[in-house]
């Protein structure tokens, strides 16, 4: 019974603990981005990164949270 409780009290930490880690962020400043589509250069603008997926392009700065790098 003992095993059964330890296991369960390990098992709600790790839920826990997977429930309070937020996805890595990465802010780019000053990116010059070329889309492909138009004939041209945005400057100057910033880019949200979260985990591999760009979440913001923004031509006025972005806002960083508490953990994100910039």
């Amino acid at each position: 019974m003992r095993f059964v409780v330890a296991l369960m009290c390990v098992s709600l930490s790790v839920v826990a603990h997977a429930q309070d880690e937020s996805p890595v962020q990465t802010l780019f400043t000053n990116v010059n981005i070329f889309n492909g589509t138009d004939n041209r250069l945005y400057e100057d603008h910033f880019v949200l990164v979260e985990g591999n997926l760009i979440k913001s392009i923004s031509d006025s700065a972005i806002t960083p949270g508490a953990n994100t790098t910039v």
